[in-house]
């Protein structure tokens, strides 16, 4: 139910607005539908690995989703992924496995969490190539979190955990899990993603346990030992690394076009 609340309360301003603004709500509703449900997929994946996996497994398969961006990516699109690409992946894989403690004792939790992460991948893929097929933002995130909130729904009556009423100690965090982490977040993905590509995206959405650690560290007190220090170094280095043979690659090609132009 936490999850059929917190998509509801995600989806209500977006439904004011479309309202507001007389625009449909059922406008090209496949997308939202396909994106839904691959979001539903991710979160209760999600939800019920954590029963039966540690966070710090969690943590780590869930943090090296970007893997499957290129591969998902070449399967669908037949995108090949670039070769200056590599070295990249290569930090961020190190710097995770680090900074998280790498993988133990794995099992259906586990496993969970690794599809979790495909889906999460499949899911970005879907949100690069529908934001750049002109469709409004508004109504494609409305749509998918209606989509959510009502399989959640679904899912918490087959399940008998259907609750109408929540704690009012619940109210809070809800509301702040409805509003940020949820209507924000995939809100500007959904714009951004029209303009980026979706390896840029994966590569960055991936600094997210960097930034937790540090957060943590700064706002929390908590700790780290030096393999830690060193992997949100490595997470965070991948992303200069990548914008460094990103502009590099983008000014060799702009020199090879003038220089073929000149000729």
């Amino acid at each position: 139910m936490l999850t059929a609340y917190r998509f509801l309360i995600a989806a209500v301003p977006f439904c004011g607005y479309i309202l507001y603004t007389k625009k449909n709500f059922f406008q090209k509703i496949k997308s939202g539908i396909i994106l839904g449900f691959f979001l539903w997929l991710i979160f209760i994946l999600i939800s019920v690995g954590l029963r039966y996996t540690s966070a710090i497994n969690t943590g780590f398969i869930s943090g090296i989703f970007f893997v499957f961006v290129p591969l998902i990516n070449y399967l669908i699109f037949k995108k090949r992924l670039k070769a200056h690409l590599l070295p990249v992946i290569i930090l961020l894989v190190c710097g995770l496995y680090l900074l998280t403690g790498g993988l133990s004792n794995l099992g259906l939790g586990d496993v969970l969490i690794l599809f979790s992460a495909i889906f999460t991948s499949i899911h970005l893929i879907l949100v690069g190539y529908y934001s750049k097929q002109g469709l409004d933002p508004i109504v494609v995130c409305f749509q998918q979190f209606a989509v959510v909130a009502v399989c959640s729904l679904i899912l918490a009556l087959v399940t008998n955990k259907f609750n109408l009423f929540v704690p009012s100690s619940q109210i809070g965090p809800l509301l702040f899990l409805g509003i940020l982490p949820t209507l924000a977040v995939f809100f500007v993905q959904m714009v951004s993603l029209k303009y980026a590509s979706e390896i840029t995206a994966a590569i960055l959405l991936s600094l997210q346990p960097g930034f937790a650690a540090f957060f943590s560290y700064w706002l929390g007190g908590e700790r780290f030992s030096n393999l830690q220090l060193v992997g949100g170094i490595l997470l965070f280095a991948s992303a200069i690394v990548y914008i460094v043979v990103t502009h590099r690659k983008k000014g060799l090609e702009n020199d090879h076009d003038h220089f073929s132009v000149q000729n």
